[in-house]
Parts: C-alpha cells; structure tokens; sequence
C-alpha cells in the first residue's frame, strides 16, 4: 500500500484526474453495456420465440386446411353423377387381363367440368380402383409419373366406409393419398377413388399462402434422422439437409401433424424462420446502443476529467501561491505547470454533453417508432390475409377492429362494426349466453381458449345464420386485457357430415331387406325390412343362417364375385343377391319380393296366348272360304277316281287296273287329312315352346293358307327370301301368327282399295344379329295419323277389324327379344318389317 501511495504522489495531479476520469467512464460504460446488452438479447428472444410460434401454429393450420380441402374435393369428385353414372353399368371381375386405361391429356368421363375442381386441387394422378384393390382407370393430369412403391402397397390405402387420408412415404419422398369409396347410381360400392397428391415444392406453398414472400419455409422432416423430406423453398433449403445444420440460419420449430388420418408417424411438420433479419434487426440496436453508451461514457470521461482538472487547477492555483508564499517565505522555489481556463472547458463539455443527450434520445425516439410501424403493418397483413374472420375487442365486449374476411363473411363494414357488441352484432341469440360465459372465463383466468375449437351459431347482417367455429386468445397490453376472436365458417363441413349421415342411415331406410352376414354364417345387421325374411328363415340377428344360404355366402367369398338367385320363402319369391366384401370377409345380401312381379308375367304370359289363340279364330274365320275351297278339291278328286274304279271293276278290270285309281284315292285323302290337321294345330289352344326354325319355311307355311284368296283377288306375290339364313329360336305358332296377321292386313288393304293387278311382297334378311321378314304392298298406304296410332290397342282401319293384331304382333316379338316397324313401301304402300334376334350358336 505505501509503494502505491508512493506512485499516486509522483503522478502529477491533472494527469492523476484524467486517469480518473477514464477508469470512471469506463466503468460506466461497461456496467450500462452489460445491463441493456442483456436486455436487448432478452427481448429479441422473447420475440423469435412468439413469432416462431406465431408462425408454426399458422403454418400447421394452413397444411391441415390443405390437406382438408383434398379431402373434401375427393368426396365430391365420388358423389358426383359421373362417376354414378359410368359405374352402374361397369363390371370388374378378378380374373380380368385387362390393362389398366390411362388418360392424360383428355379428361376421363368419369370426372366432373375441369372448371369444378382443377382450381382447388391439382393432384398428380387420380386412380379408379376396384374392389379386389386392382387399378382399373389413371388419370394423369402432369408429366410426374406414379410411385413404384405404391402398386404393392395399394391396399393399405383402400376406402372402407368413410373418405380416408394418408400422409406417408412412398419411394424415399412424401405423398398424400384421399381414398373415398366409388358407388354407381344404385349406391352399390364399386370400388375406390384415390387421388395422389406429391408434397413437394409447389404443395407446401399452396399449402402456404404469402409465406414464401416474407422468408418463412415450411418442411416435412424425417423424425428420426432429422432430415427434410420436402420443402416450400427449394433455392433456399434443399431436401437431404439436416435440421440442426439450419438453426445457425434459421429458427427452426419441429410438431406432430394435426388430424390428418393414418399419418406416417415418422414425419413431422417443420417451420424454418429466417435468423438473418432478426439477427440484422438486434444488431442494429445494440450496435446504436452502444454507440449512444460510448457517447455516454465519453461524456462522463470528460466530465470527471475536467471536475478533476478544475479541482487540480484550484489545487495548483492554491499551490503558486503556496509556492510564491514559500519563495518569498522560505525561499524554496517549487515549480508549477501552466494550465488553460479549465472552467470554460469544463462549461463547454457540458454544452456538448447536453447537446450529445438530447440526439441520442431523438434518434432512439425515430427508431423505436419505426419499430412500432413495422410491427404494425406486420400484424395488419396478417390480418388481412388470414382466411379466418379475426375480430378483436375489449374486456366489455365492444368490437375494436374486424378484419377484411369478418367483413365478407358477416357483411359488414370495419367502420361500422367498431363499438359495437360482438355478441349483439354477429352472434346469434341461441349462442350468445354460451360465447359470454367463454369470453368472461378467458379473461379471468388468462389462458387462451384455442384447442377447445368451440362450435356456435353466427348471423349474417342479412339475417342468415351459419354455423362457426370459435377460438379465443386474450392480449395483455399495458394493465388491460384485448380479446383476439378466430371464427371459421363449417357450413360446408356440416353440410357434408349431413351427406355422410344420411349415407349411413340409407340401408335402415331401405324398403328391402339388407343383411350383413360373416364368412362363419352368422347374421352381424339386419335392417326393418329383412323380419319378414329372417322370420321365414326362422333365424334373428347374431344367429347362424340356414346351411344351405351359408354355402351360397362361402361360394361368393371364395370367388370374390357377386352371386345372384332366385328363393321361394314362406310363399313369397325373393330376388337375392349377394355381394361379397373380400377385404373384410363378410357379404352384403340384398333381398326383392318379387312374387307379385312374378305372378304378373305369368299372367301376361297366360292373356297373350289367349288373345293369339283368339286372333287365330279371328284369322281363320275370314280365311274360312278359302279352307273350303282346298278341302273341295281332293273331295271331288276322290269322288272322280272312286268313280272311275267302279266303271273299271263293272267291266272286268284286273287288279293291277284298278290299283292306280285306288293310290290316287289314297293320296287326295292324305292331302285332305293333312289340311284339316293343319288346321286343327291352327286353332287349338297350345302351351308355349320355343323351338328352331328357319322364317323362309315359315313364310311358305303362311303363304299356302293365303293361296286361294291371294288367286282369287289377282294379288300377285312376289318373294325376296334370302338363302342360308340361320336358324331362330321361337314359339312356331306365334311368329307364324304375326306374318299371317302382316300378309292378311296386306290382302284387305288391296281389296279394299280395289287396286289391280294388287302385288305383295315378301322378303327376309339378316342384318348384324337379327333377321328381318318385311311384308310390304302397293295399296295407298297409311294417313299421318294411322302411321302414329298404328300399334295401338283397338285401333284399326278396317270397318270390321277389331284393332288387335298389331298390338299382339308387338308384344310377341318383345317377348322373343325382337321387334316390328314400320315404313313406307317402295312400291307405293305400307311396309312392316319384323326384326328377330339370332340364336347365340348361330351369331358367329
């Protein structure tokens, strides 16, 4: 201590007082550096940290949205009418070798209009899958071709009852794949609808709306070694990286995805925020802090130096005169330095030091204002793109700002929602009890009411309510507490819960029976209208049905095919059809009464036969003459050569003379027994039987019952018989009633037009499957208003006709698959063709 004290005396005492001055400033300096250092790294953590959370929270919500609106785009492209509309009549079966059908510039017909949904989704491929998990239609809407790694992996992903999405890996890279069920217009499930969708680049910042322009890259990252899978921002964050290598650049938040179906479990949802512009921020004001402090500091040097110089300059004036005194006195000369006015300099550093504190405190007042501006055109552009109604207000509820969305979606205006009450104003009154109790329980415990996602009913200004979802987080500014309110319209959310619903409740409502049997037989659902059923089979649910219908169930889930029957139950016939469901090893049995349809068709069955029977008496009747006329002549014949014979036996003839006559007589009796029995099998009553025949010897038939009359009127007819027709599989009796109906309405159309020499034509063909006989005149036709009624009926031309015929001609082509038209005849008359199908043997 007495060396130190020995030192502090040889330094002279103005330079003792700088180095005062300076170990002072320093001092200061570095205390104050320390303090607000601290500070500012304080608050620019506590700002990273709720704009990284901020952000994340946003970021995740958008992804789900994303991923919602795939969802919800796949169910309606499966509802839609098309694709009902071109699956009711498709089939696939498992044994099909077809390849599968891709499309990629044309669009399928089973998609709706390109302008309904290519602007909300843009998936890469849409595939249409069958039930047994094969891809039978691909749409390819880009160049990106289809995962390898998804073919064997398809049925994973296959829809069951409700729409299903899948985040997951395929081939090193992320996909999204929304299955939703595919059903033909009769609600039967066809099949699968799945749309793959790559999270790539282009994905994450769709996903992203405005985010790419202020830094922020979203990513999916590997869970387990850390690496990004996919990101918004390629040129920035490259897919490989590793997390931990980007927190020098980034602030980086990692979180588990939201309700997004069977999620792979090894992704998460990454948010990288850039470091740069923060850091730059931070920096900028330590950097004006620390000069404002060097500035501070300096002063304080200055200002300690020159109290300490003053000081000495009282000090060395005191010691002149103690000098001179001592000089004068003692005679001892002790030297002493000069110095300037210490005192004006000090008065001037102090000017300065004033002047130097009153720039500092403009210039941080300019930076902290800027500050301010920035923050809030940060949070009005989030408010203004947000695509949730935001509204924040006050502790009493009055409404303080209504962002652009809340505008559009409650119709009003910003400036005219302002003061208001946000319960009175948008809340309707059946919610407004409930949005009170959550608002007041928010501000008295101070945790925002956000994961709760609480369900209300708001009101638009015109008076239309809707249902919302609503989520709130208090602000705490200053010693008063705001209140930011998140509303999200789930209109159509509701909408499609509703659709789903009723799909659901649509086998109870069915008025036939539907049951759900399992590969053991046992009855797992059974809706209302299958009692009468199961009350038959004598079983009730949860119990075994009958063997015999358990084997049906084994055969249709052995061959993964539909299989269809007809039973007779408790004296009623049912349809039955069962569907099998292989994946989950139960069928579907679908049941339809049918006894009154069935005994419908055998009635029908039974009246045509009887109106074709009477048709034929009808027929016979007019042709009655000409019947007589052919049974006349092999009588007179017989009558003749019985004649004959006599004359020879009276005169002595021998046997052999008399053996000729006699054969004669036999012959004309053939021939007049084979007429009456063609007319007997004519008119009698006959069961229907299908049997094969070739029309060019039916026309002959019906031509030798036509001859007598046909030459008695001078009615030529003409034939026009194809050669090597093939054979047809009909009821003899009624097709041959139809041509003779045809040609009999020909011969009363030239008689009663009295036109001579009348002609008839007849000609057969075949065209494609059918074969065709056309009987056509040259009478004068039929009116405009005959030519559209002609099929009715009881309708008819003919003074004494009953209007049958035709009509019965109609319905007996029907039942054998064919039909009867008519045109107008080349030969100046009515022509009706006849069309019947080939027998399948005979197709080729």
């Amino acid at each position: 201590m007495s060396i130190l004290r020995k030192l502090i005396r040889r330094i002279p005492l103005s330079l003792f007082a700088a180095i005062v001055g300076v170990i002072a400033g320093l001092g200061l300096w570095e205390i104050l550096d320390t303090l607000q250092k601290d500070e500012v790294n304080q608050i620019y953590q506590r700002q990273l940290q709720e704009n990284l959370e901020q952000r994340s929270h946003e970021s995740l919500i958008y992804f789900h949205n994303s991923i919602q609106g795939y969802k919800a785009s796949a169910q309606l492209l499966a509802s839609h009418r098309r694709l009902a509309n071109y699956l009711d009549p498709l089939y696939w079966f498992s044994d099909d070798q077809e390849s599968v059908i891709v499309y990629h510039e044309k669009q399928p017909l089973w998609l709706p209009q390109p302008s309904r949904w290519k602007s909300l989704i843009s998936p890469s491929h849409i595939l249409l899958i069958d039930r047994m998990g094969v891809v039978r239609e691909l749409y390819q809407t880009g160049d990106l071709p289809l995962p390898d790694g998804l073919a064997p992996r398809i049925n994973d992903y296959l829809a069951t009852e409700q729409t299903q999405v899948y985040l997951t890996i395929i081939d090193s890279k992320p996909w999204l794949l929304v299955s939703t069920v595919a059903e033909d217009a009769a609600y039967n499930v066809m099949g699968t609808l799945m749309l793959v969708v790559p999270v790539d680049e282009e994905f994450l910042q769709a996903a992203q709306p405005g985010l790419s322009r202020k830094g922020v890259v979203t990513a999916l990252l590997d869970s387990s070694e850390q690496r990004l899978l996919a990101t918004s921002n390629l040129e920035e964050i490259g897919i490989g990286d590793e997390a931990a290598k980007m927190s020098e650049e980034y602030a980086v938040t990692s979180q588990t995805f939201l309700d997004s179906g069977e999620t792979n479990l090894e992704m998460l949802f990454a948010t990288f925020i850039p470091l740069a512009p923060m850091h730059s921020m931070a920096l900028r004001i330590v950097r004006l802090e620390q000069r404002q402090r060097g500035i501070v500091a300096l002063t304080f040097i200055a200002f300690f130096s020159l109290l300490f110089m003053l000081v000495s300059n009282r000090l060395s004036a005191a010691l002149r005169r103690l000098s001179k005194f001592s000089q004068r006195a003692l005679g001892i000369s002790q030297p002493v330095r000069e110095s300037g006015n210490q005192l004006m300099i000090l008065e001037d550093w102090m000017k300065q030091f004033i002047h130097l504190v009153r720039e500092a405190r403009e210039e941080m007042r300019v930076l902290h204002e800027s500050e301010i501006r920035q923050k809030e055109a940060l949070t009005t552009a989030i408010m203004e793109t947000s695509l949730d109604s935001i509204v924040t207000v006050d502790q009493s509820g009055s409404i303080i700002d209504f962002n652009p969305t809340a505008e559009k979606a409650f119709g009003y205006q910003a400036s005219d929602a302002k003061g208001k009450s946000v319960e009175s104003l948008i809340i309707d009154a059946a919610s407004q009890v409930h949005f009170a109790d959550v608002l007041k329980a928010s501000f008295e415990s101070g945790e925002e009411v956000w994961d709760l996602r609480l369900e209300m009913i708001a009101h638009h200004s015109d008076g239309s309510k809707f249902p919302v979802e609503v989520a709130i987080k208090p602000i705490l500014i200053d010693s008063s507490t705001l209140f930011t309110i998140y509303l999200h319209d789930i209109s159509q959310r509701r909408k499609q819960e509703q659709e789903i619903r009723s799909l659901a409740a649509f086998p109870g409502e069915s008025p036939i029976p539907v049951m759900r049997v399992n590969r053991d037989g046992v009855i797992t659902y059974a809706n209302a209208a299958s009692e009468h059923l199961l009350e038959s089979l004598g079983v009730t649910r949860m119990q075994l049905i009958p063997l015999n219908w358990r084997s049906k169930i084994e055969y249709a889930l052995n061959q993964n095919s539909d299989d269809e029957s007809e039973v007779e139950l408790g004296g009623r016939i049912y349809f039955l059809l069962i569907a099998p469901i292989a994946g989950l090893d139960y069928v579907n049995l679908y049941a339809r009464d049918i006894t009154e349809m069935r005994a419908a068709e055998a009635d029908a069955r039974r009246h045509q036969t009887e109106l074709v029977h009477v048709c034929r008496l009808s027929s016979m009747g007019e042709m009655a003459t000409g019947l007589a006329h052919e049974l006349n002549q092999p009588l007179a014949a017989i009558i003749n050569y019985a004649n004959g014979a006599k004359r020879r036996f009276v005169n002595g003839a021998t046997a052999e003379e008399l053996a000729e006559p006699l054969q004669r007589i036999t012959s004309q009796a053939s021939r007049a027994a084979r007429i009456i029995k063609r007319l007997r099998e004519m008119v009698e009553r006959q069961v229907p039987v299908r049997n094969s025949a070739r029309l060019n010897n039916l026309v002959h038939e019906v031509l030798s019952f036509m001859d007598f009359e046909t030459r008695k009127n001078n009615i030529q007819i003409k034939l026009d018989l194809a050669v090597d027709l093939p054979v047809v599989s009909i009821d003899l009796v009624q097709i041959e009633q139809v041509i003779l109906n045809l040609t009999r309405n020909a011969v009363d159309a030239l008689m009663g037009a009295a036109v001579s020499p009348g002609v008839i034509r007849i000609s057969t063909s075949r065209r494609d499957a059918m074969l065709t006989v056309t009987v056509e005149d040259n009478g004068p036709g039929l009116s405009a208003e005959a030519e559209s009624r002609i099929f009715e009926p009881f309708f008819t031309t003919k003074q004494s006709g009953m209007g049958v015929g035709l009509s019965i001609s109609e319905t007996i082509l029907a039942d054998h698959g064919g039909k009867i038209s008519y045109a107008k005849s080349s030969l100046g008359g009515a022509a009706f063709t006849i069309w019947l199908p080939v027998t399948r043997q005979n197709q080729q």
